[in-house]
């Protein structure tokens, strides 16, 4: 019969051992042909809620976690509501508007310190994340793949008139990392 000691010990292992497994593959690993940077800064997105008129909602700040050429991610407080959307990435010289759709998005714990693990690698008590000396937020990161850049004149609009309808892909958009 084993020891007490030996069944913890077995506990340890197999817990690390899970921890490994799951962490291969999940949306904080790079599993991308393009290696993302971080990009933790604050930009705009707006959803598309009308694939038909391509109307725009309000546009809103995110909290971006990481940035390539083929797409971006950011945090929100839930899932996405919507599957296109408008990201408005912001310079002091210059506003970039591209097309993009919801990839992938995965719940995750972030903690003060700039940590993120996903929820369900948690391996804390039910009432406590992991790190149960910090403080942690449940959010919503979001994985997007970037479809197509504007190049209109103007920039798209959304319902409130700021910068609702924007124009379909073949006018005044082209192929995100294209020329």
């Amino acid at each position: 019969m084993p020891t007490v000691e030996a069944a913890g010990d077995a506990g340890f292992y197999e817990l690390i051992h899970r921890i490994a497994r799951q962490s291969q593959g999940t949306l904080l690993e790079n599993r991308r042909a393009q290696r993302r940077i971080p990009f933790k800064t604050t930009q705009r997105i707006a959803s598309i809620e009308d694939d038909a008129t391509h109307r725009l909602g309000d546009f809103i700040s995110v909290q971006c976690y990481d940035l390539n050429g083929g797409g971006i991610a950011f945090l929100l407080p839930d899932h996405p509501p919507f599957q296109r959307l408008i990201v408005e990435l912001s310079c002091p010289l210059k506003k970039v508007f591209l097309l993009a759709e919801v990839a992938h998005t995965v719940a995750v714990y972030v903690y003060s310190n700039g940590d993120i693990m996903p929820e369900e690698m948690d391996i804390g008590d039910a009432d406590q994340p992991l790190h149960a000396s910090e403080q942690a937020e449940r959010r919503v990161l979001v994985g997007c793949r970037f479809l197509s850049r504007w190049d209109g004149a103007k920039p798209p609009t959304n319902a409130s008139g700021e910068t609702g309808r924007i124009t379909p892909p073949s006018d005044g958009w082209r192929r995100a990392g294209g020329s």
